[in-house]
C-alpha cells in the first residue's frame, strides 16, 4: 500500500506542467523607468542633465528613447541657459546616421537661430550624426560666412566627421563655388582652411585642393556604394 501511494505520488509530481515563466521585460521601459527615477530625484540642472545622458547611452537603442532626448531641445522656461539643451543636442549626435534624431537637431536649428551657442553646439552634433539629410543645412550655414563666419568654420569643421559618401561631393562642390565668387571676404580664409582639413580627414589624403579631392573621390567613389538610409527602431 505505502509502495502504491508513493509510486502515485511521484506519478503526479511527473504530470504537473512548469509554471510558465514570466514575460521578459523589456529593456527599454526598464532604462525608461531608470530615468524617470532619477530626473524625478534630481534637485538641479546638473543632475537632470546626467539622468538625460544616462538614458542616452543606455546599450539600447530606440525611438521612444530618442523621442524623450528630442523634447529637450526645445526652450525650457526653467533653463534659461539651455544646459538640457546642448545636452540632448549632444547626445542626439552621438546616434550615429539615426534619421530620427537627425530630425530633431534640423528641427531645432530655427529654434535657436538667435542663441549663437545652441547653433554651434547644433552643428558640431550633426556632424557627428552623420545623416545625410544633414549635409545641406551645414553647408547652408558654410554659405552664410559672411554673416557667421564662427558658426560657418564650425559647420565646416562639422562636415569632416560626417561619411565621405554623403558629404564630400556637396562640400567640394560648395568649395569650389567659395574659391570662384567669394574670395575676396573675410572669412574666406578660416571658412575654405576649416573645409581643407574636414576632407583631409574625411579621404585620409594628403590633398590641398578641390582638384586634389575630386581627382581622390573619382578613383575611389566605387567602395562607397549608395546604402539605403537606416530607420529609426520602434517606430
Amino acid at each position: 500500500m505505502h509502495q502504491l501511494l508513493m509510486a502515485a505520488l511521484m506519478m503526479g509530481l511527473q504530470s504537473t506542467p512548469p509554471a510558465p515563466q514570466a514575460p521578459a521585460a523589456d529593456p527599454v521601459e526598464q532604462a525608461l523607468a531608470e530615468y524617470r527615477k532619477a530626473w524625478k530625484e534630481a534637485r538641479t540642472l546638473a543632475m537632470k542633465a546626467s539622468a538625460l545622458h544616462g538614458l542616452a547611452v543606455t546599450e539600447v537603442r530606440d525611438a521612444r528613447i530618442t523621442r524623450t532626448l528630442g523634447k529637450f531641445l526645445s526652450p525650457m522656461s526653467d533653463d534659461p541657459d539651455y544646459v538640457l539643451a546642448a545636452v540632448a543636442a549632444e547626445e542626439l549626435g552621438d546616434y550615429k546616421g539615426d534619421p530620427l534624431a537627425s530630425s530633431f537637431l534640423a528641427g531645432a536649428m530655427p529654434t535657436y537661430r538667435k542663441v549663437p551657442r545652441m547653433q554651434m553646439t547644433l552643428v558640431a552634433a550633426m556632424g557627428k550624426n552623420g545623416s545625410a539629410s544633414l549635409v545641406p543645412i551645414l553647408l547652408e550655414r558654410v554659405r552664410d560666412l559672411s554673416a557667421s563666419p564662427e558658426l560657418a568654420q564650425a559647420a565646416a569643421t562639422a562636415i569632416g566627421n560626417m561619411p565621405v559618401e554623403h558629404a564630400l561631393p556637396a562640400m567640394l562642390k560648395e568649395w569650389a563655388d567659395l574659391n570662384k565668387k567669394r574670395f575676396k571676404e573675410t572669412a574666406y580664409p578660416i571658412v575654405t582652411t576649416a573645409l581643407l582639413a574636414s576632407a583631409q580627414k574625411m579621404t585620409g589624403a594628403i590633398g590641398t585642393t578641390v582638384a586634389d579631392f575630386e581627382l581622390w573621390w573619382s578613383r575611389n567613389s566605387a567602395q562607397y556604394p549608395a546604402k539605403k538610409a537606416p530607420t529609426a527602431t520602434g517606430t
